[in-house]
């Protein structure tokens, strides 16, 4: 018996490779979101009937939708130059449909850690628009691309250490792996562990 029909909910697309992203978890979110097209810019804020302004919030000059967000706009523009990432976006914007097609091309084309870097680049536009938006905290190009770079090497500092598990059995540690739930409804505490 299937208790839930998913097919209704099956969106088409190669959403595997946006998973397989060498960037944090919030990064390939922030991926995911755009080709899924829920990312709140204030054009899709609008069509959704939020009472909100349609310009966007670093120029002033255009309607903000996912491309000029994400690409199009002075400030995001010169982030993708100073983050070293222009050359992966130049060949694309004279053909460019959509965002949505830009990332898939991305993450389809170019190595898991470039897309990575793009992913990163997208998410700390997003991060900085916001912040323009909500604590009228104006960033530069130079500060986005800082944050990327930091971000970027961190990711890469905590992937490249090695494992403990390879070598559990050579350094004579054991390991534990614990796990316990507490319920404040009843007085219990219960408890298991797992010694491989």
């Amino acid at each position: 018996m299937e208790l839930l029909h998913t097919d209704r909910f099956h969106v088409e697309g190669e959403w595997h490779i946006l998973w397989k992203v060498n960037s944090p978890h919030k990064a390939r979110n922030l991926l995911w979101r755009i080709c899924r097209e829920c990312v709140p810019t204030r054009l899709r804020l609008q069509s959704q009937h939020v009472q909100c302004e349609m310009i966007c919030p670093w120029c002033d000059t255009a309607v903000e939708d996912d491309c000029h967000a994400f690409v199009g706009c002075t400030v995001a523009r010169e982030s993708w130059y100073w983050a070293g990432l222009l050359t992966v976006l130049q060949p694309q914007v004279g053909t460019m449909s959509s965002l949505v097609d830009f990332v898939f091309d991305i993450c389809r084309s170019e190595s898991r850690g470039i897309a990575g870097r793009v992913a990163l680049l997208l998410w700390q536009i997003w991060v900085a628009r916001n912040d323009v938006i909500w604590n009228d905290a104006h960033h530069t190009s130079m500060s986005i691309r800082r944050t990327t770079l930091d971000a970027w090497q961190q990711w890469q500092e905590v992937h490249k250490q090695p494992s403990p598990r390879g070598n559990l059995y050579n350094t004579g540690r054991i390991e534990c792996t614990v796990t316990a739930q507490f319920r404040r409804d009843v007085v219990e505490v219960q408890c298991g562990c797992c010694i491989p």
